[in-house]
């Protein structure tokens, strides 16, 4: 089982209602988990970008915002599914998460605290993922036919999240 609370994160279940502390909403602690599951299943020993997209594909306000993008998740699955069967296989037993995506939920949760939100949502991942150029995620999603770049997302207009009261 993927624990990311390693990486300074407190997950959903971990908080408390009167909590001011940001963390993964529900909806995100879940895609993180069928993102293990994925990984798992290509034998990878890492959960990166690349396997955390494929599952937000599953997510109904990811696949809205690629909707505004004109791209449907079933493409971005398809892209990536055939870039994660290039992939060589290593079996591990300990899985966890990549650097890169470490830093990046580090730069949400700093970024929702000083925003005054509680939860990190599986847009919020999605966009910081698109955002951090260098992500394997990032790469795929650039080019032709699917054209994701953080400066089309920038164009979105995204509803407001809910502040710390």
């Amino acid at each position: 089982m993927l624990d990311i609370r390693c990486y300074h994160l407190p997950m959903v279940a971990e908080t408390k209602p009167e909590t001011t502390e940001p963390h993964l909403s529900e909806a995100l602690t879940e895609i993180l988990q069928t993102a293990e599951e994925t990984a798992r299943g290509y034998n990878h020993h890492y959960v990166g970008s690349e396997h955390i997209v494929f599952a937000l594909t599953d997510d109904a306000e990811v696949a809205a915002t690629l909707g505004k993008l004109k791209v449907k998740p079933e493409q971005v699955r398809e892209v990536v599914e055939s870039y994660l069967k290039d992939v060589p296989s290593w079996t591990q037993s300990k899985i966890g998460l990549t650097y890169r995506v470490q830093n990046i939920l580090a730069d949400l949760t700093q970024s929702a605290a000083n925003e005054g939100r509680l939860e990190i949502t599986p847009v919020d991942l999605f966009r910081g993922i698109v955002g951090d150029k260098e992500t394997v995620a990032a790469q795929i999603l650039k080019p032709e036919p699917l054209k994701v770049t953080p400066g089309k997302l920038k164009r979105i207009n995204f509803p407001p999240q809910t502040a710390i009261s």
